[in-house]
């Protein structure tokens, strides 16, 4: 085919999608370096390379082709968040996800780029601002029991019972009855975050409603 066919680059980054998706990773490969050859500023080709190159866990090759995909496009959001999860996620390095994130979203951001940020502070040990972190991103319906969970697990180890205690409340409501989490969360909430016992009347005052009366017998253990 020759090198200046009309639309070559790509067409060369369809086939090479599907030879990827196809378990042809050389193939692939090839395929996108010759896309390269006609347009070597095909923005579309190193997004392709980038992918491949995730699947096959080459993540230095990968990091470098999101890079470079990033600072010639500062409003390619996917590449960014695609960078940051990659620094996060799988080469470890918090502090430059949170620099890609920052840098990508300078205003809102999907919870996913928020969930960098809070961990990013969680481990330089600022607590509130790794809760306020997911506090901005919290309005959006589409929020999950685990990213409740996550938030809910900082919080706690944090020493916020408070807020962890209203999180769990969140993810007891969010979760299926029949998820297998639900025990282990509906005893931490009930157990290590009971709310604290009301303090008695001053003197004089009234006793609140029920007080005095006996709690009813628990029922008996299961056979």
């Amino acid at each position: 085919i020759p090198i200046d066919t009309p639309d070559l680059p790509m067409s060369l980054v369809r086939i090479a999608r599907m030879a990827r998706l196809g378990g042809q990773p050389g193939l692939a490969r090839g395929l996108l370096r010759h896309a390269l050859g006609a347009d070597p500023g095909s923005l579309a080709v190193y997004r392709e390379l980038a992918q491949l190159e995730l699947d096959q866990n080459n993540l230095d090759t990968a990091r470098r082709y999101l890079d470079l995909l990033t600072f010639v496009d500062q409003y390619d959001r996917d590449a960014g968040l695609t960078l940051a999860q990659l620094h996060f996620q799988r080469l470890g390095q918090p502090d430059k996800a949170a620099d890609v994130v920052r840098r990508t979203y300078p205003g809102s951001m999907p919870i996913e780029a928020a969930e960098i940020l809070a961990a990013e502070a969680y481990l330089h040990g600022h607590i509130k601002d790794a809760l306020n972190q997911f506090f901005n991103a919290a309005r959006s319906p589409l929020i999950s029991a685990d990213t409740y969970l996550t938030v809910a697990r900082i919080a706690y180890a944090g020493g916020q019972d408070d807020v962890a205690r209203q999180l769990y409340d969140t993810v007891l409501q969010k979760l299926s009855p029949n998820d297998p989490r639900r025990p282990r969360r509906q005893w931490l909430r009930d157990e290590r975050l009971a709310a604290p016992a009301a303090a008695p009347p001053a003197e004089g005052e009234p006793a609140p409603a029920g007080a005095g009366v006996p709690p009813a017998e628990s029922p008996p253990a299961a056979a």
